[in-house]
């Protein structure tokens, strides 16, 4: 596992392309240039984390996988607050839908939350795990 700023990536085989998104704010990663990736193999999932290094609360994420040709990608996204004990808040493991720029929505309960994990499950096109923007709102 590799720590970047509060980032935390990990691959079953830690393969990692490159190391971090762009980190602008302690809940909005954005970088359209650049996206976080590393090569999972067949069916081996790889997790990317962040640490907010303060509970907040949390009830929608947003994830934007590669977008750049018709793909799609199974992921989970889980929270925690204290980094062992996760809550999954959105199952997309049997996503089809193809990767956009606009991403997939996933909302639930506000909570107070410490940590955000998302977890790439499958992908459509190769053995790839890529991610290019992760954003946490309140509502």
């Amino acid at each position: 596992m590799q720590k970047f700023r509060g980032i935390y990536a990990h691959a079953t085989n830690n393969f990692l392309f490159s190391e971090y998104l762009n980190f602008f704010s302690a809940y909005v990663i954005k970088n359209t240039d650049r996206f976080w990736a590393m090569d999972a193999g067949r069916s081996q999932p790889a997790w990317w984390q962040v640490d907010l290094e303060e509970p907040t609360t949390v009830g929608r994420v947003v994830v934007i996988g590669y977008y750049g040709d018709e793909r799609h990608y199974g992921f989970t996204v889980e929270t925690s607050l204290d980094g062992k004990q996760w809550d999954m808040v959105a199952d997309h493991r049997n996503n089809k839908e193809l990767s956009t720029a606009q991403g997939a929505t996933c909302k639930f309960e506000p909570k107070k939350v410490r940590y955000i994990k998302v977890t790439q499950t499958s992908n459509s096109a190769n053995t790839g795990r890529h991610l290019v923007e992760v954003m946490a709102y309140e509502k």
